[in-house]
């Protein structure tokens, strides 16, 4: 019985040795970017009022964005809301980030929630360009009028 017992514990060490180590985690970046709005380019799009609820369709507007080389560029943001009198409600949109290199940028889509005037949210996205293949995910939340905050991580090619 004691023979068995080794030898099965020898065949399992011999089969973990063999299979080397554990793949490592995703390659992942780190990102941090502030949006800040050019006001002189918000379009309203569609606009109504039903039962104390505002809603919006295809607002449109540039950011300015910075965050580092990955996330440094002109954003263009299209948003969706429904929103009540009390500030609660829910948005979703699509952000095109252009890098300012010119060679790529981000194709996002996000979703928030509004609860007493302040919202927040979070969104993914792929690369084009000099970014293919690339992946972002991130949760961006409002710093002040026009201006938001985004935090997540770029995820390398293939995880």
């Amino acid at each position: 019985m004691n023979r068995r017992v080794i030898a099965f514990a020898l065949g399992c060490l011999v089969a973990l040795v063999a299979a080397g180590p554990v793949a490592a985690g995703p390659g992942r970046t780190a990102i941090a970017a502030q949006d800040s709005i050019r006001w002189d380019t918000v379009d309203w799009g569609t606009r109504w009022t039903a039962d104390g609820i505002e809603h919006v369709r295809g607002w449109t507007a540039l950011y300015d964005t910075t965050g580092g080389s990955l996330m440094t560029g002109t954003s263009r943001i299209v948003v969706n809301w429904n929103v009540d009198e009390e500030g609660d409600g829910t948005m979703w949109g699509t952000t095109d980030l252009a890098l300012a290199s010119g060679t790529g940028g981000w194709h996002e889509t996000w979703v928030a929630k509004w609860d007493d005037g302040a919202w927040s949210g979070w969104g993914v996205g792929r690369g084009f360009g000099s970014l293919a293949g690339m992946q972002v995910r991130f949760d961006v939340w409002a710093t002040g009028p026009g201006r938001d905050m985004v935090e997540g991580f770029v995820f390398d090619p293939g995880t």
